[in-house]
């Protein structure tokens, strides 16, 4: 009996360890299947908070983006007219030199028209005064040639009655 009871005992304190060892097995089991649990619900509670976290940002940077989209569209309108307008700046400012350069070359022909029409009037001019002047140079020249003879004729005449009467004083007081 002392051995059956120590036996006894024995074999409990036995099936009381593997009992206890047991309970501390499935309470470990249970703690480890709660935490999973509960892991599992933080850990997916964490995940759709990053997924909204993610959504808000998103949509943020996107709202961003399409400000910097509409910034640039902007931004690009804005030079394309700047580049646009000088352009046509560069463009009015070629039409307008070519249209005086145009305009000059047709003055210069209009005015090389008028000089030479001018140059050949004051030749016909200067050829028809030169005639006029001329006929008239040569009436002088004639009338002057008239009155060299009609002097030339009365220093002659002149000359002539003074020797004619130096003869006659000659003369008369020779005869005297």
């Amino acid at each position: 009996k002392v051995i059956q009871r120590a036996w006894c005992r024995k074999v409990a304190r036995e099936q009381q360890d593997v009992l206890e060892r047991s309970i501390i097995v499935l309470q470990a089991q249970y703690r480890m299947h709660k935490c999973v649990n509960e892991y599992a619900v933080w850990r997916n509670g964490i995940v759709l908070l990053q997924a909204i976290v993610r959504g808000v940002l998103g949509r943020i940077h996107l709202s961003r983006w399409l400000r910097y989209q509409s910034a640039a569209k902007v931004i690009q309108r804005a030079w394309c007219r700047k580049v646009a307008r000088e352009q046509q700046d560069v463009l009015e400012r070629s039409i307008i030199v070519l249209q005086a350069q145009y305009r000059m070359h047709k003055c210069v022909n209009e005015y090389a028209v008028w000089r030479n029409g001018m140059v050949l009037l004051q030749a016909v001019i200067r050829g028809v005064l030169g005639r006029i002047h001329l006929s008239r140079w040569l009436r002088y020249q004639s009338a002057a040639t008239v009155i060299q003879e009609a002097w030339r004729r009365k220093v002659a005449r002149e000359e002539q009655d003074v020797l004619e009467r130096s003869i006659i004083v000659f003369q008369a007081q020779y005869r005297m």
